[in-house]
C-alpha cells in the first residue's frame, strides 16, 4: 500500500500590516473620525473640518503616539488606523484601533490587536500594554480578552482599562 505524500502547507500570509501615517491617509482618517458608527464607542464624531485639523496636528507630531495605516494585505486596501503610544518612563504602551464599518465584525480587530502586541513587544522598553475600551463595546472587550488582556478598573468616563504583561 502506498502512503500518501504529505505536502506541508505554506505559512499563512499576514492578513494585516501596518505602515506609517502619510498625508495620503487624510481621506481615510476623515472617514473614520467623522463616522458615527466608528466613533460610537470612542467620542462624538468630528466634523470633516475638525477631522482634517486633527489629522494635520498628528502629522506634525515628532513625539508622542505613533499612528499607523492598517492595510488588509489580501485586498491591498487601507481599512483603518492603529495607535501605539509608548511610554518608556512607565515601561508601558497604550494601543488603540479603529476599522471602517465594512471591515468590522470579521475578527480583524483581534488580528490588529495581535499585530500591535507584536509591534510593542519588539520595543525592549515596553513590558506592559494597556488599552481603554468603552464599557458597552462588547466586541472590543471580547477581543481584548482573547488577546490575554485583563480588566483593571472602570475609568470615570465609562471606559474600562485593560492591561497585559508582555515581559
Amino acid at each position: 500500500m502506498l502512503s500518501p505524500i504529505l505536502n506541508p502547507m505554506p505559512p499563512a500570509e499576514p492578513v494585516l500590516s501596518l505602515s506609517p501615517l502619510t498625508p495620503a491617509a487624510e481621506p481615510l482618517f476623515i472617514a473614520l473620525f467623522s463616522c458615527p458608527q466608528v466613533m460610537q464607542y470612542i467620542q462624538p464624531p468630528l466634523s470633516v473640518d475638525e477631522a482634517r485639523q486633527r489629522f494635520g496636528r498628528i502629522l506634525k507630531l515628532s513625539t508622542g503616539p505613533a499612528y499607523y495605516l492598517v492595510n488588509h494585505s489580501p485586498s491591498q486596501q487601507n481599512i483603518g488606523l492603529a495607535m501605539l503610544n509608548i511610554l518608556p518612563e512607565q515601561g508601558s504602551a497604550e494601543i488603540g484601533r479603529m476599522l471602517l464599518p465594512a471591515w468590522q465584525q470579521q475578527g480583524l480587530g483581534t488580528a490588529l490587536g495581535q499585530l500591535l502586541l507584536q509591534t510593542a513587544s519588539a520595543d525592549s522598553r515596553v513590558t506592559q500594554l494597556t488599552t481603554r475600551i468603552h464599557s458597552t463595546n462588547n466586541a472590543a472587550i471580547s477581543s481584548a480578552r482573547k488577546l490575554g488582556f485583563a480588566q483593571q478598573h472602570r475609568l470615570p468616563d465609562d471606559f474600562l482599562l485593560f492591561s497585559l504583561q508582555i515581559k
